[in-house]
Protein backbone atom coordinates (compact mmCIF):
# COMPACT_ATOMS: atom_id res chain seq x y z
CA UNK A 1 0.00 0.00 0.00
CA UNK A 2 2.60 2.58 1.06
CA UNK A 3 5.78 1.44 -0.67
CA UNK A 4 7.47 4.77 -1.30
CA UNK A 5 7.45 6.97 1.79
CA UNK A 6 8.89 10.48 1.83
CA UNK A 7 10.09 11.94 5.13
CA UNK A 8 11.09 15.63 5.04
CA UNK A 9 13.56 16.52 7.79
CA UNK A 10 14.88 19.88 8.94
CA UNK A 11 17.60 18.69 11.31
CA UNK A 12 15.48 19.04 14.44
CA UNK A 13 14.62 16.27 16.86
CA UNK A 14 10.97 17.23 16.39
CA UNK A 15 11.13 16.53 12.64
CA UNK A 16 12.80 13.18 13.36
CA UNK A 17 9.68 12.07 15.27
CA UNK A 18 8.22 11.33 11.82
CA UNK A 19 10.79 8.56 11.38
CA UNK A 20 9.22 6.03 13.76
CA UNK A 21 5.81 5.82 12.05
CA UNK A 22 7.42 6.04 8.60
CA UNK A 23 9.82 3.18 9.40
CA UNK A 24 6.98 1.09 10.85
CA UNK A 25 4.91 1.52 7.70
CA UNK A 26 7.86 0.86 5.40
CA UNK A 27 8.53 -2.39 7.24
CA UNK A 28 4.87 -3.41 7.31
CA UNK A 29 4.42 -2.86 3.56
CA UNK A 30 7.92 -3.88 2.43
CA UNK A 31 8.51 -0.33 1.29
CA UNK A 32 11.35 2.15 1.35
CA UNK A 33 12.05 5.59 2.73
CA UNK A 34 13.21 8.72 0.98
CA UNK A 35 14.66 11.22 3.44
CA UNK A 36 14.84 14.77 2.14
CA UNK A 37 16.06 18.06 3.48
CA UNK A 38 15.99 21.47 1.84
CA UNK A 39 19.46 22.80 1.09
CA UNK A 40 20.72 25.90 2.85
CA UNK A 41 20.10 29.02 0.84
CA UNK A 42 20.64 32.72 0.67
CA UNK A 43 19.60 34.53 3.81
CA UNK A 44 18.38 38.06 3.19
CA UNK A 45 20.37 40.67 5.03
CA UNK A 46 20.85 44.40 5.18
CA UNK A 47 24.59 43.84 5.24
CA UNK A 48 26.85 43.38 2.27
CA UNK A 49 28.68 40.07 2.64
CA UNK A 50 31.71 38.92 0.72
CA UNK A 51 30.22 36.52 -1.86
CA UNK A 52 33.15 34.11 -1.47
CA UNK A 53 32.59 33.92 2.28
CA UNK A 54 28.88 33.34 1.68
CA UNK A 55 29.61 30.53 -0.82
CA UNK A 56 32.02 28.92 1.64
CA UNK A 57 29.46 29.00 4.43
CA UNK A 58 26.77 27.56 2.14
CA UNK A 59 29.11 24.75 0.99
CA UNK A 60 29.98 23.91 4.60
CA UNK A 61 26.32 23.82 5.56
CA UNK A 62 25.51 21.64 2.55
CA UNK A 63 28.14 19.15 3.72
CA UNK A 64 26.53 19.13 7.18
CA UNK A 65 23.11 18.50 5.64
CA UNK A 66 24.44 15.59 3.58
CA UNK A 67 26.23 14.12 6.61
CA UNK A 68 23.07 14.45 8.69
CA UNK A 69 20.97 12.59 6.12
CA UNK A 70 23.66 9.94 5.67
CA UNK A 71 23.81 9.31 9.41
CA UNK A 72 20.08 8.66 9.55
CA UNK A 73 20.16 6.59 6.35
CA UNK A 74 22.92 4.40 7.76
CA UNK A 75 21.01 3.82 10.99
CA UNK A 76 18.02 2.35 9.18
CA UNK A 77 19.96 0.68 6.38
CA UNK A 78 21.71 -1.42 9.03
CA UNK A 79 18.23 -2.66 9.97
CA UNK A 80 17.66 -4.04 6.44
CA UNK A 81 15.48 -1.13 5.33
CA UNK A 82 16.01 0.59 1.99
CA UNK A 83 16.60 4.28 2.61
CA UNK A 84 17.65 6.88 0.07
CA UNK A 85 18.45 10.52 0.75
CA UNK A 86 18.19 13.67 -1.26
CA UNK A 87 19.05 17.29 -0.59
CA UNK A 88 16.44 19.51 -2.21
CA UNK A 89 17.15 22.86 -3.84
CA UNK A 90 17.15 25.83 -1.48
CA UNK A 91 13.88 27.67 -1.14
CA UNK A 92 10.50 27.45 0.53
CA UNK A 93 10.46 24.03 2.27
CA UNK A 94 6.81 23.23 1.54
CA UNK A 95 7.18 24.13 -2.12
CA UNK A 96 10.38 22.10 -2.48
CA UNK A 97 8.72 19.05 -0.88
CA UNK A 98 5.77 19.32 -3.26
CA UNK A 99 8.11 19.70 -6.25
CA UNK A 100 10.00 16.57 -5.15
CA UNK A 101 6.76 14.58 -5.01
CA UNK A 102 5.73 15.92 -8.41
CA UNK A 103 9.09 14.97 -9.96
CA UNK A 104 9.31 11.53 -8.32
CA UNK A 105 5.93 10.45 -6.91
CA UNK A 106 5.58 8.74 -3.54
CA UNK A 107 2.73 6.86 -1.89
CA UNK A 108 2.87 8.74 1.41
CA UNK A 109 4.50 11.78 3.02
CA UNK A 110 5.18 11.58 6.75
CA UNK A 111 6.19 14.80 8.49
CA UNK A 112 5.80 16.58 11.77
CA UNK A 113 3.95 19.68 12.79
CA UNK A 114 5.85 21.95 15.14
CA UNK A 115 2.56 22.85 16.82
CA UNK A 116 2.77 26.60 16.31
CA UNK A 117 -0.40 28.52 16.97
CA UNK A 118 -1.59 32.10 16.96
CA UNK A 119 0.63 34.87 15.70
CA UNK A 120 3.68 32.60 15.40
CA UNK A 121 1.83 30.34 12.98
CA UNK A 122 0.49 33.34 11.10
CA UNK A 123 3.97 34.83 10.73
CA UNK A 124 5.95 31.65 10.06
CA UNK A 125 3.26 29.58 8.35
CA UNK A 126 2.98 25.84 8.54
CA UNK A 127 4.98 23.63 6.21
CA UNK A 128 2.93 20.60 7.27
CA UNK A 129 -0.37 22.34 6.58
CA UNK A 130 0.75 23.62 3.19
CA UNK A 131 2.03 20.18 2.16
CA UNK A 132 -1.14 18.45 3.41
CA UNK A 133 -3.37 20.83 1.47
CA UNK A 134 -1.41 20.67 -1.80
CA UNK A 135 0.03 17.15 -1.95
CA UNK A 136 -1.25 14.69 -4.54
CA UNK A 137 -0.73 11.74 -2.18
CA UNK A 138 -1.73 10.98 1.42
CA UNK A 139 0.06 12.94 4.15
CA UNK A 140 0.53 11.76 7.72
CA UNK A 141 1.25 14.60 10.13
CA UNK A 142 2.85 13.65 13.45
CA UNK A 143 1.80 16.33 15.91
CA UNK A 144 3.87 17.70 18.75
CA UNK A 145 2.63 16.59 22.17
CA UNK A 146 1.68 19.22 24.79
CA UNK A 147 4.50 18.02 27.07
CA UNK A 148 7.00 18.54 24.24
CA UNK A 149 6.21 22.22 23.72
CA UNK A 150 9.27 24.47 23.67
Amino acid sequence: MFFRILVPLDGSSMAEKALDPAVSMARAFGGNLRLVRVAPGMVSSDYIVDIHLHDTVIRQELVRVEEYLEKIRARYSEQALTVVTRVLEAGDPAQRILEEVQADPVDLIVLTSHGRTGITRLMLGSVAEHVARQATCPVLIVRQQESESP
